[in-house]
């Protein structure tokens, strides 16, 4: 199947990851409870003058709009002289989306945002990491209304204050599972956390120490997902002391209790074998995703179990490496993630695949950077959030009805225009689809980086 190749410049949505612009109403950048502001890059409904210097907009009496020549007029949210999607204006003159508000968070040192979910009544829970003085790093989660006030915040420091990591969430039962790494004395475990959102305490903690001893025998928590029956997937990364690392899959019970665990060591050459997500269908098969190191680069690993443990398939992927996962409304599996264009470096890539693991489309970016993050809304449309190279924060909407996944239907660039690095690591949707939340990092001034996080409103494709 032919790779449909995007222009960056017209079919990514490209977002804000550094949008000065969009603070919070009192000017502040920190993780304040200010008044939210709306961004000036949103595309939100204006109204062009008439020729003649007035107002485009007539009464109800007047003639009917006209969409496509360029006025905005009576119904139209947006006229920008065409009738074309892939833009800020949909065919139909609505605007696809609004900047609703933008929130950065500074702890002193770099932070970052690597992972959002709404609850039922609208709140964005934002999970990530921060730097505290004098003691590495700790796992943070934030708590965000519907309008963007700040509510309650939760962090964990490890017993040996050192640099802890979040890595992802999800939800189970009303509580969050949090995963991610924490530093002991001798070495780095994986690390599950299950927390009450509404006490913000923990209902109970696992850490993973897997094969391998000291320095070599770090371990990370990178993914994690809840399957059909209530269980949860957790995917890590293990050292070990004489192959690198491997990657790992454990199935654990609501209350933490491990049900199995695989274990993935590349057969040919047992170097680094490195998990990133993992993802559960509705059997209850789970997608274990990664990258191996093999003669001469890197490659795509894909493997997946059914609810037992047993091993279905495990394929690799020469060119393409996944870095998230999830699922489209038919139950194919959706991978983004990086291909390899050679010496032109790694491109921003996402595809879909059957069960079997047909490919049935992908498209791949003509910019180099990477996707981090993918999800699917209520009405079938995908977005992903990622990077690119030049330095702004990156991510995609596409049409639900793009089976090649080549329809991008609007887009929003900011952040690349400072010389500083800017990143997304996170998008989700709400429950109905009318807003997405978008988190990932911005390089300050000072060169560090704040923890950033941006709620547009929504539209669905005409």
């Amino acid at each position: 199947m032919p790779r449909v190749r995007l222009p960056v410049s017209f079919a990514l949505l490209l977002l804000g990851c550094g949008d000065e612009g969009s603070a919070p109403a009192d000017g502040s950048t920190g993780s304040t409870t200010a008044e939210p502001a709306s961004s000036s890059t949103g595309a939100s409904a204006t109204e062009a003058p008439a020729a003649d210097g007035s107002s485009s907009a007539s009464d109800s009496t007047g003639p009917a709009s006209v969409c496509g020549n360029g006025l905005v007029e009576v119904e139209e949210e947006c006229d920008d002289r065409n009738v074309v999607d892939g833009d800020a204006c949909y065919s139909n003159c609505t605007v696809p989306f609004e900047v609703l508000w933008t929130a950065t968070y500074d702890g002193g040192g770099d932070d970052d945002a690597v992972a959002a979910r709404f609850d039922a009544e609208g709140n964005l829970y934002v999970l990530g990491t921060t730097d505290v003085v004098g003691q590495g790093s700790d796992l943070w989660l934030h708590r965000y209304g519907p309008d963007g006030r700040e509510g309650a915040t939760w962090t964990y420091d490890g017993a040996q204050h050192g640099d802890d990591r979040a890595n992802a969430m999800t939800w189970v039962d009303g509580d969050l599972v949090i995963v991610g790494s924490e530093l002991t004395a001798i070495g780095r475990d994986s690390l599950v956390i299950r927390l009450s959102v509404d006490s913000l305490a923990a209902v109970w903690i696992q850490r993973f120490d897997g094969p391998g001893t000291g320095t070599s025998g770090d371990d990370y928590a990178v993914g994690v997902t809840v399957d059909p029956a209530g269980d949860l997937l957790v995917a890590s990364t293990e050292g070990t002391d004489t192959e690198g690392a491997d990657m790992a899959l454990r199935k654990l019970d609501p209350d933490g209790n491990v049900l199995w665990i695989d274990h993935y060591d590349d057969p040919l050459f047992h170097q680094l074998d490195l998990a990133t997500a993992v993802v559960a269908d509705l059997e209850g098969n789970a997608y274990l995703l990664g990258q191996s190191q093999v003669s001469g680069g890197v490659v795509g690993v894909v493997r997946k179990l059914d609810p037992d443990g047993g091993v279905s398939w495990t394929y690799t992927l020469s060119l393409d490496r996944p870095w998230a996962g999830t699922l489209d409304a038919a139950g194919n599996l959706l991978l983004a993630g990086e291909h390899s264009e050679g010496i032109s470096g790694n491109f921003p890539w996402v595809a879909r695949y059957d069960p079997d693991f047909m490919q049935l489309g992908e498209a791949v970016a003509e910019g180099p950077g990477r996707h981090g993050g993918v999800a699917v809304d209520p009405t079938g449309d995908v977005y992903t959030a990622g990077s690119l190279v030049a330095g702004s924060g990156l991510a995609q909407g596409i049409d639900r009805r793009a089976s090649d996944l080549s329809m991008l239907w609007w887009s929003d660039t900011n952040g690349a225009d400072d010389g500083l690095l800017d990143g997304c690591l996170g998008v989700t949707p709400s429950d109905e689809g009318s807003r997405l939340a978008v988190v990932g990092y911005v390089q300050s001034n000072a060169r560090n980086e704040d923890a950033w996080i941006r709620m547009y409103r929504n539209a669905p494709t005409p």
